[in-house]
């Protein structure tokens, strides 16, 4: 191929690229929406199966319902224009296509003095590699509507690992002493911190409450004893 034809093809690409990219990173917009959606779908699901009875008894059944229709209607139409966004994609792609071939013709020929026999495998190379950049186009827009939610997998995937409880140790055969809580703070995320610096004393042979409002972290407390989840900082120490 002559430096001309070469120079053609890449003006040729790098013009439908530019042409197309805004409307090709819409796909990440989407994909955060339906995420987001899936997301609220999936609780407001698992929040009513579990209270059924609280549901039935409250007689909000209707209210349920127009929940549940109204984030499947927004799903629908997030999906809806995703798609068209990808179809729109493709369609002003081959459009792009043609506009920027006609261009690079013209000044291939006009400008570059490129003969008949080389703009022939021009266009030929062009045609062999056209369809091939499209599916690409098509394909990008697909992974970016699709990374929002491999982000969320990964988000939930590194909080479960941060929590991961720890197996094996020492069994505790008796308790001589107390139980203390040194200085010990624990959040169950960066946004609901739940203690926050707790000393605390639990004597052996003795009856221990701990009362608070609700929310005050009393249920924190007893999973923190029993090991179900480690503090955030501070120590837990058994008969010292």
């Amino acid at each position: 191929l002559s430096w001309q034809m070469t120079l053609a093809i890449i003006v040729v690409s790098v013009l439908v690229v530019s042409l197309l990219r805004d409307r090709a990173n819409r796909g990440t917009k989407f994909g955060q929406d339906i995420t987001r959606v899936d997301a609220e779908i999936q609780n407001t699901t698992a929040e009513n199966f579990n209270a059924a009875k609280l549901v039935k008894a409250s007689a909000v059944e209707p209210v349920v319902r127009r929940r549940f229709e109204s984030l499947t209607e927004i799903r629908q139409r997030i999906q809806y224009h995703n798609q068209m966004n990808q179809a729109w994609l493709k369609t002003l792609y081959d459009s792009a296509a043609i506009v920027t071939v006609f261009v690079g013709i013209y000044a291939a020929v006009s400008f570059f003095g490129m003969s008949i026999a080389s703009l022939t495998v021009f266009l030929f190379a062009y045609y062999r590699l056209a369809p091939r950049i499209s599916n690409l186009q098509s394909n990008q827009s697909l992974i970016l509507s699709l990374v929002p939610g491999l982000r969320r997998v990964d988000e939930f995937t590194a909080t479960a690992s941060a929590l991961h409880e720890k197996s094996g140790g020492a069994p505790l055969k008796e308790l001589s002493d107390a139980i203390r809580l040194v200085d010990v703070s624990f959040a169950y995320d960066a946004e609901h911190a739940v203690l926050h610096h707790i000393d605390m004393t639990i004597p052996h042979g003795q009856s221990t409450a701990i009362l608070g409002p609700w929310g005050a972290g009393k249920t924190t407390v007893m999973d923190l004893i029993m090991g179900l989840v480690l503090p955030k900082s501070g120590d837990i120490l058994v008969d010292g």
